[in-house]
């Protein structure tokens, strides 16, 4: 036990700037309950051999912490545990899924009782299936031979009784009869509502007995304010400060504990010691001597990112620095690395060249738009990228202000009166596909079907490269991050348009709780249509690449 010691020697020094209050006062908490309660050291020891020894995790000091609250009290006299909720709100990369997992197998095994339930859930089955995956991993070493668990996809069976550790969705409609003896909600800051931990907390009544329950609940911040973990953040804050009787007038029994690692200032979130009272498992505690999860030069290139883009920059604060944000939409890239990808063109670079043409198409109030996506050759590293926009004369007369300029430069093509003048557009399109090697023709499916069907009717060779690409979020987010670092890095060349330009400085990005991301009509401060086409062209180029086997590797897309 000499880790946990060392922890929490370090954890209470009043000096140390790279302990946030909170996770102090945790420490504090722990030393009033070793006074109220019944201390058991082997019930401490027994989870660490079977993480370390059974199943060859090395656990860090801050997880030898958590165990220790978690298995180490008990209400004297008796075999039932104090704590039966834990609460873990810490950045990512500290290694919350590998240690939870380890808790849910741990029990499962070690429990006298028979027949027992265990559950982890999160806001989708996907989700919550990446923690049974989590914990399958586990099995495979401690059980590698299936002699006593089997590991399915929703869940792992105890093969000696009727024990299992089983997936669900927050949303689940097959939630009756339910009796956990462990509730995990993995991400719970992300759950809309608490209708199923209501559900599992309610079917806890039996187990609740046993003083084995435990519910788990671990979490990053996330975007959402309005959502319940983020005013019940407040309580286990006063709870941790003491003032839970005072302020809510609800008795602390110490069955909850919160462990809070977040700043004591938000406006530390650029200084390593506001990312080290954040995340537990960074390097530079010097309690991680021996072993690390966090390493301080990757929040550096993560610091590095965020003060280039809006995008990053929420993304490290909410995720990295575990901050919460009331504004979940950014700007997608500066301006001026747009304006430092400006090369010249001369027309014998796109002779017989492989080209992408993705479209976003609209009748009356968009912008009609084709990109043409170029890919690099021998003799030219760049992609390069070529925009034509369409509106008709109504919307031109409503926003002429804005437009007259495009339409004086070229840049901008008047077709119709009121709506696109569609015989017009299909003789465009099939000049432009004459004239080009197109490899693919990637559309955004409102609007365009139709249309899609008249062009393959007049290019019938075109059939078989004609692909929509879903406006979904999930489907989005690899091209819209992929462009961003071809335009940070330079690696596109666009030839001045400046239609595009100002479309592109109106593009603010929607980003949701899972990471994903996309281009938002509603929420960008002007036209953005153009870009979206760009973005269809290189997400299908994307597509391609990994049909053809040469994956684009994802630590290159600005993935979070």
């Amino acid at each position: 036990m000499e880790r946990l010691k060392r922890y929490l020697d370090y954890i209470e020094d009043p000096d140390n700037e790279l302990v946030g209050n909170h996770t102090r006062l945790a420490a504090k908490r722990f030393r009033i309950m070793e006074t109220l309660f019944e201390f058991r050291r082997e019930g401490v020891e027994d989870f660490i051999f079977f993480a370390e020894e059974c199943c060859g995790f090395q656990l860090m000091p801050f997880q030898v912490f958590l165990a220790a609250i978690i298995f180490g009290f008990y209400h004297v006299g008796t075999n039932n545990r104090v704590v039966k909720e834990f609460i873990l709100f810490g950045s990512r990369k500290i290694g919350k899924t590998a240690i939870i997992s380890l808790i849910n197998l741990f029990i499962e095994q070690s429990t006298d009782l028979e027949d027992v339930e265990l559950y982890t859930c999160a806001t989708k089955r996907e989700q919550a299936q990446i923690l049974v995956r989590s914990i399958n991993k586990v099995v495979q070493r401690y059980d590698p031979d299936e002699e006593i668990l089997e590991a399915n996809k929703n869940d792992i069976k105890n093969k000696h009784s009727l024990s299992f550790i089983r997936a669900m969705a927050n949303n689940s409609m097959k939630s009756d009869g339910l009796e956990p003896l462990v509730a995990t909600f993995d991400e719970i800051s992300a759950y809309e509502n608490y209708d199923m931990v209501g559900v599992l907390e309610s079917g806890m009544v039996t187990t609740f007995a046993t003083g084995q329950s435990l519910i788990l609940k671990l979490t990053t911040a996330n975007f959402n304010i309005e959502y319940p973990f983020h005013a019940e953040l407040e309580r286990y804050r006063l709870m941790l400060q003491g003032k839970l009787e005072e302020e809510e007038g609800e008795e602390d029994d110490y069955s909850t504990f919160p462990l809070l690692y977040e700043m004591d200032d938000p406006d530390m979130w650029e200084s390593p010691q506001g990312w080290a009272q954040a995340c537990p498992a960074l390097d530079i505690h010097p309690v991680n001597d021996d072993f690390s999860l966090a390493p301080i030069n990757f929040y550096y290139r993560r610091l590095a990112k965020a003060k280039k883009s809006g995008l990053d920059k929420l993304d490290f604060k909410v995720k990295n620095c575990n901050l919460f944000t009331r504004d979940n939409t950014t700007s997608f890239v500066e301006l001026e690395y747009w304006d430092e990808c400006k090369r010249l063109f001369e027309e014998d670079m796109f002779y017989d060249r492989k080209c992408i043409m993705g479209f976003d198409l609209s009748s009356t109030s968009d912008l009609t738009s084709i990109n043409l996506f170029y890919l690099p050759t021998d003799e030219d590293p760049f992609f390069r990228t070529k925009v034509f926009a369409f509106t008709t004369q109504k919307y031109f007369e409503e926003h002429r202000g804005t437009l007259q300029k495009f339409l004086d430069d070229g840049e901008l093509i008047i077709m119709g009166e009121r709506t696109i003048n569609e015989l017009k557009l299909l003789d465009f399109i099939e000049e432009l596909i004459n004239d080009n090697l197109i490899v693919s023709l990637s559309y955004d499916r409102w609007g365009a079907k139709l249309l899609i069907k008249k062009i393959i009717d007049r290019v019938g060779d075109l059939v078989d490269i004609v692909e929509e690409y879903k406006q979904t979020s999930q489907h989005l987010t690899a091209p819209i991050k992929y462009l961003k670092k071809l335009i940070l890095d330079g690696s596109i060349a666009q030839d001045g348009n400046g239609l595009m330009r100002w479309c592109m400085g109106n593009v603010n990005l929607e980003v949701y709780d899972s990471g994903n991301v996309r281009m938002s009509k509603t929420k960008s401060s002007g036209k953005i249509d153009p870009v979206i086409a760009l973005v269809n062209a290189v997400g299908r180029y994307i597509d391609l690449e990994e049909l053809e086997g040469n994956l684009i590797d994802e630590d290159s897309m600005l993935v979070i």
